[in-house]
């Protein structure tokens, strides 16, 4: 099953001069709802998308974040 890629993340957040914080508030949610969501890597299609439109994420961007295979 596919995992979220938190570096990849992570990295897309800090060149969009974002914090974890500022995107939480972007999306309109807790930030302390954000971070549960990076750490269970447990976010719905409807927040996967709006996050590709706060960063800006290219096609190719989030399917490496988003569709990233588990590695344990």
């Amino acid at each position: 099953m596919p995992g979220i890629d938190r570096d990849l993340l992570n990295l897309k957040i800090r060149k969009a001069n974002m914090t974890n914080d500022s995107v939480a508030k972007e999306l309109g949610e807790d930030r302390s709802t954000f971070y549960r969501h990076l750490r269970e890597g447990s976010m719905t299609v409807a927040e996967m998308h709006d996050l590709i439109r706060v960063l800006g994420l290219s096609l190719d961007d989030a399917v490496k974040i988003f569709l990233s295979p588990l590695v344990a």
